[in-house]
């Protein structure tokens, strides 16, 4: 049986490069992918996921989503559980997304790079390469969380409660419910949200 050769970039994260390579039967679902994708990541599978084919998550005409999400997703949404890699008629060099994590935003931008056929040696899907450790599923949102407390400490000479703040040593902050770390704000705003974890 024809197999599909995946490489796997995972694009949000910025510290360094990380990526796979999957190879799996064209008769397998991208419900399985989805499955194939977390093991191989060492992700939770404790969240929603989506495929975009045309490589963008606007157009959800192109959307296969989660079987729990399905209903949610809109009338162009089709679930991932009933479609098949060969129907999809994918071609070498095809690109899709698959954004996992509806509130962390983990994107994964998939590529074909080659084909292969199955022998009688190998469990499928199968890793077959790999660059860079992945991080642990969370490490992303703390990252992100991270630049925030790097941000810079300003106050606006134009603003009266600045000046209030400003002599009374006390700063524009809000804080991370889940660390309890204070956590200053990017732009300038007097009703600062808590930072709750998403789901």
């Amino acid at each position: 049986m024809r197999t599909l050769k995946l490489k796997i970039t995972l694009t949000c994260w910025e510290k360094e490069l990380v990526w796979r390579v999957i190879e799996i039967p064209e008769n397998k679902t991208l419900h399985q992918l989805h499955a194939a994708i977390q093991k191989t990541f060492g992700w939770y599978n404790d969240h929603l996921y989506s495929f975009f084919m045309s490589n963008s998550r606007m157009d959800r005409k192109g959307e296969y989503t989660s079987p729990i999400d399905f209903e949610e997703s809109g009338e162009d949404a089709l679930a991932a559980t009933g479609i098949k890699l060969k129907d999809l008629k994918l071609q070498l060099k095809k690109k899709f997304l698959y954004l996992y994590d509806f509130g962390d935003n983990l994107d994964h931008e998939i590529e074909v790079i080659d084909f292969g056929e199955t022998d009688g040696f190998h469990k499928y899907p199968q890793l077959i390469g790999a660059f860079g450790p992945a991080p642990e599923q969370y490490a992303i949102r703390r990252a992100d969380m991270e630049e925030e407390v790097e941000d810079e400490d300003e106050y606006f000479d134009d603003c009266g409660l600045c000046q209030e703040l400003k002599k009374m040593d006390l700063k524009h902050e809000t804080i991370d419910t889940r660390t309890g770390k204070i956590i200053k704000q990017k732009k300038h705003s007097h009703t600062p949200k808590l930072t709750e974890e998403k789901n």
